[in-house]
C-alpha cells in the first residue's frame, strides 16, 4: 500500500448531507506514483460523485520489488494467503479508511 490515499467529497456531502462511500481501485501502473492525479482527479468518478452525492475513496498501491513491480492490487497472493478475503492486509487497510471516513465530521475529511 502507498502512504497516501485520496478522497473526493462533493460539496453537498461536506455541507452535511448524508452520503454513501464508493471505493475506486486503480489498475496496475495507475496509482498516483505512475499517473499523478489522472486517476483520482481527472476521471469521471468525481463528476459522478457530485451528481449522486457519493464520496469517492481512492486508495493507492505503489510498486514494491520484487513481488509487485507494477503497483497492482493483490490478486495473486503476494501479501499472503488471505489476500482475497476481508482479513487480507490490503482489504483491512481499505476498511479502516472507510471507517475513518464514516466517523469524520462533515467537511473534515482529509486523507492525503
Amino acid at each position: 500500500m502507498a502512504d497516501d490515499a485520496y478522497v473526493y467529497v462533493p460539496a453537498s456531502c461536506s455541507a452535511g448531507t448524508s452520503c454513501k462511500v464508493h471505493v475506486a481501485f486503480h489498475g496496475c501502473l495507475q496509482s498516483a506514483q505512475y499517473v499523478q492525479d489522472d486517476f483520482y482527479g481527472k476521471s469521471s468518478y468525481n463528476d459522478w460523485a457530485d451528481n449522486n452525492g457519493i464520496i469517492v475513496l481512492y486508495p493507492q498501491v505503489n510498486k514494491s520489488e520484487p513481488l509487485n513491480p507494477k503497483g497492482c492490487w493483490d490478486w495473486v497472493g503476494y501479501t499472503g494467503p488471505s489476500y482475497a478475503f476481508k482479513n487480507g492486509p490490503q482489504m483491512k487497510a481499505v476498511h479502516a479508511m472507510i471507517e475513518r471516513l464514516k466517523s469524520a465530521p462533515s467537511g473534515a475529511v482529509a486523507m492525503h
